[in-house]
């Protein structure tokens, strides 16, 4: 459960703001409820990995006060909502370019992460399981207006001991997932829900410039869970770099900074389309059958220079 206070968000807001040489404005999102406890939720509802609901607002009112270039940048669960926002708005995103750093692409079984974590894997689910419980546990009272949730979850059980037990045994996401998220969301199971939440099954509608930026020795991230060479190629609008190292969320190089967020700069300088321009361009496409300006081909340039050990594992740029 991020939030602007995070030690990885707050060096990539300043990082942008002191290298990026137009001194962008920065925004960065709470996710509701994450940050501040005391000023509850934005709805009846819980968390979610499928819910883009606060990003879209965020995103339509900047745009309603912003009229020039607007980014935004997602890191691992915050990157799988982004990329979900992404296909879910198509060509009516008012994003201009978007990046995705560590982004857990696959929920389903393919992601051994989630179904069978290794030793350091159910560290990392224990964390985030203790903060998401210590979140329900901030609005319990606030998610009981959701009658369907009260009825269905164990956590709202009018038996004590089904409550503790609850409490006491879902230390891991899959766990929280099947014992609340598809009771307030009605799904049947938890396959369904995986299925409908993994960013990969959408990443073919994006139609904003998006940066994919994931490492091989992610230790919470599968390799094998990143988009295939196949599907990017299918969709002109991604720019896919897979790289050796980094780990999750890391990419740090010595004395040098954050490579990613270097890279994220740099993809964002490059001279892509307008939201506006864009939706108007593709509208005009159906008809006479053009095309728009490759960010991949504008973006291959400045791949080249690397530091070691963050190269990606093919010829830049790596298409994945």
């Amino acid at each position: 459960m991020g939030h602007s206070e995070e030690s990885y968000i707050r060096q990539t807001c300043a990082e942008i703001c002191i290298k990026d040489p137009r001194h962008p404005k920065v925004v960065a999102m709470n996710y509701h409820g994450a940050f501040n406890h005391s000023l509850g939720l934005s709805g009846k509802g819980g968390y979610s990995l499928y819910d883009t609901v606060d990003l879209s607002i965020l995103i339509n009112h900047l745009r309603q006060y912003h009229h020039g270039p607007l980014y935004a940048i997602g890191f691992s669960m915050g990157a799988a909502k982004l990329a979900n926002y992404l296909g879910r708005a198509g060509n009516v995103s008012n994003l201009d370019a978007a990046c995705c750093v560590s982004c857990p692409w696959d929920f389903t079984e393919n992601n051994l992460a989630v179904h069978k974590p290794s030793l350091t894997e159910r560290g990392y689910h224990f964390v985030l399981t203790s903060a998401i419980k210590t979140w329900v546990a901030a609005h319990y009272f606030e998610l009981k207006l959701n009658d369907y949730l009260v009825k269905n979850a164990p956590v709202f059980s009018p038996k004590l001991r089904e409550r503790l037990w609850w409490w006491l045994s879902c230390w891991d996401m899959k766990s929280f997932d099947e014992t609340f998220t598809i009771k307030w969301l009605n799904y049947e199971n938890i396959t369904d829900y995986y299925a409908t939440a993994s960013p990969c099954q959408v990443l073919h509608k994006v139609e904003t410039p998006l940066l994919i930026i994931n490492s091989r020795n992610d230790p919470l991230i599968p390799c094998n869970v990143n988009p295939d060479q196949e599907d990017v190629d299918l969709n002109p609008n991604l720019c896919a770099i897979e790289t050796v190292y980094g780990g999750h969320i890391g990419f740090w190089t010595p004395f040098n900074g954050c490579w990613s967020t270097q890279s994220i700069i740099k993809f964002f300088a490059q001279p892509h389309l307008s939201g506006l321009e864009r939706r108007a361009e593709r509208a005009d496409k159906k008809s006479k059958k053009k095309g728009f300006a490759h960010p991949r081909h504008e973006t291959s340039r400045y791949l080249q220079d690397q530091p070691d050990g963050l190269h990606p594992v093919a010829s830049c740029p790596r298409t994945i």
